[in-house]
């Protein structure tokens, strides 16, 4: 650990002056993860997830993450992708925060769901070079789904931008993040930009608790089944 960060001290210092970053992911299936992939469920998905981007977006003690795409968003990917994907995290609370509504349709939000999910990770000496940026390998185990299994989870996040900069509850990093790999779905990084983010904050919502959260669910999967995929893997 002391080569790490005795390598690291010239870039640290660098970016020091830095208050906020943005950067650009592409989406990619990890089609291996995918029990039957020539089932056109697939296919379609993948065709989508190529024509949409997550944008990362960090402004002094708040971050939001947001999808963008080319075309209207397929549902069934919005889920897979979104479903448990914060729009804002509070570095100094340490909460997630996404916004929702009360009759699940993609309008006007009404509260924001807080939820405070700090992972386990191992930290590897593994590295690879994302966008000219060297990245260290790290997994989390402890990654639970929908049905109680565990999967893990593998990020590349980079010591020379030392800034707290992560997504979907992954922000407990000593680096930003520029790749992510989950059970199905990757989070590679296309583009960082330093400084150049307009000023944002928390919307002023209700918030309300993951017990509150879990009670609407269950009425969406009742109204909506058809947003709640029950996807079959290999693991």
């Amino acid at each position: 650990m002391k080569r790490i960060i005795i390598f690291f001290l010239l870039p640290i210092f660098c970016f020091s002056q830095i208050n906020n970053i943005k950067i650009t992911y592409d989406i990619k299936l990890i089609e291996e993860n995918f029990k039957i992939t020539d089932d056109p469920i697939y296919r379609r998905l993948e065709e989508n997830a190529e024509n949409t981007e997550l944008l990362f977006e960090k402004y002094n003690n708040v971050s939001i993450c947001s999808l963008v795409n080319d075309i209207q968003q397929d549902p069934v990917l919005y889920s897979l992708i979104d479903l448990f994907n914060p729009d804002f995290y509070d570095y100094i609370k340490k909460n997630n925060y996404s916004l929702y509504n009360s009759n699940y349709i993609y309008s006007a939000s009404d509260y924001l769901l807080s939820t405070n999910i700090k992972y386990i990770w191992e930290f590897y000496d593994e590295t690879k070079e994302i966008g000219g940026y060297l990245c260290y390998k790290a997994v989390s185990n402890n990654i639970e789904n929908s049905k109680g299994s565990f999967y893990p989870v593998t990020v590349w996040y980079c010591p020379a931008i030392p800034l707290e900069a992560g997504f979907k509850n992954y922000n407990n990093l000593p680096g930003a993040v520029l790749e992510l790999q989950e059970q199905y779905i990757a989070y590679l990084a296309k583009s960082i930009t330093f400084n150049e983010v307009e000023k944002f904050e928390l919307p002023k919502l209700p918030i309300i608790s993951i017990e509150e959260y879990l009670q609407k669910v269950e009425q969406a999967k009742k109204d909506n089944p058809e947003m709640f995929p029950d996807f079959k893997s290999n693991n």
